[in-house]
């Protein structure tokens, strides 16, 4: 797990509020397992790797928090289970996470979900040579939130990145506020990017101001199904919506390539037939 200045380790209902946590080399709370956690308005400032951490567990929060000058990311969550589609019930809302990726340039964002059922709202997530979110997972609402200046030195990434697994369904993105997300040198730099068969989410009621570059649009497809990119505002744009199309036999190929992927969840399945109509 690393290490952190504070482990919460299956506690129910714990509050960390006001506290400041300043210059680590490392991280600065992890919580593991427990229930109905909350961080509340803590300043976490200036250190070397993914300041919090929430692993398993359900019900915890983090509200109101302020975060900047981090040499990776900001917070690490994972939770639910994607089997059942049971939701983590994690939140990250009202929060201010700037300044991040500054060592790790890559692959080191504000918010990293891995899982089933989160909601990431009302958040300022801005200033990264990268992404501001990372979704490997199901069910995750993302709504009112602003990512600014995003993307501004990598390739083949997005503001929003998620990436080659078909059972990932239903991350549904609503009223966010995307603006300067312009990098990419060689295939492109997007506010949003579905990448490889990333299928089965919404984008809806967002606005999109000066994003997309190189190949890629705001909205960026490679080859997925069933995404719903409606009501959108794109202003001063590279361009609205891009797509990779494939062909019946790419998609087959891609598909076998990580078809274990969705067997091990066994996203094929009653319960997520049953979630997510369009896979019948």
């Amino acid at each position: 797990s690393g290490n952190y200045l504070m482990r919460v380790l299956r506690c129910k209902g714990l509050t960390i509020d006001n506290i400041a946590f300043a210059g680590g080399r490392n991280g600065a709370i992890y919580i593991k397992g427990g229930e109905d956690n909350l961080i509340k308005d803590c300043r976490i400032v200036r250190f070397g790797e993914d300041v919090i951490k929430l692993e398993d567990g359900t019900g915890h929060k983090i509200q109101g928090c302020f975060m900047e000058q981090l040499g990776c990311g900001g917070i690490d969550a994972r939770g639910g289970n994607r089997k059942t589609l049971e939701p983590s019930g994690f939140v990250v809302c009202d929060n201010i996470i700037q300044d991040f990726s500054l060592y790790k340039r890559t692959y080191a964002p504000a918010v990293l979900f891995v899982g089933a059922g989160m909601t990431i709202t009302h958040n300022l997530l801005q200033g990264s040579s990268s992404s501001a979110l990372r979704i490997e997972g199901n069910d995750v609402d993302i709504s009112f939130n602003q990512c600014f200046d995003l993307v501004t030195e990598s390739d083949d990434q997005g503001g929003l990145d998620s990436y080659y697994n078909y059972s990932f369904r239903r991350i549904v993105l609503r009223n966010n506020h995307w603006r300067n997300i312009r990098g990419g040198m060689f295939a492109g730099a997007a506010a949003i990017r579905f990448d490889d068969i990333i299928s089965g989410h919404v984008v809806s009621g967002n606005i999109f101001e000066d994003c997309g570059g190189a190949g890629f649009g705001a909205v960026q497809i490679n080859g997925g199904k069933d995404n719903v990119i409606s009501g959108n505002l794109f202003y001063d744009c590279h361009y609205a919506v891009s797509f990779i199309p494939w062909d019946e036999q790419t998609w087959k190929n891609k598909y076998e390539w990580q078809k274990s992927k969705v067997d091990d969840v066994d996203g094929l399945g009653p319960v997520y037939t049953a979630r997510y109509p369009e896979l019948k």
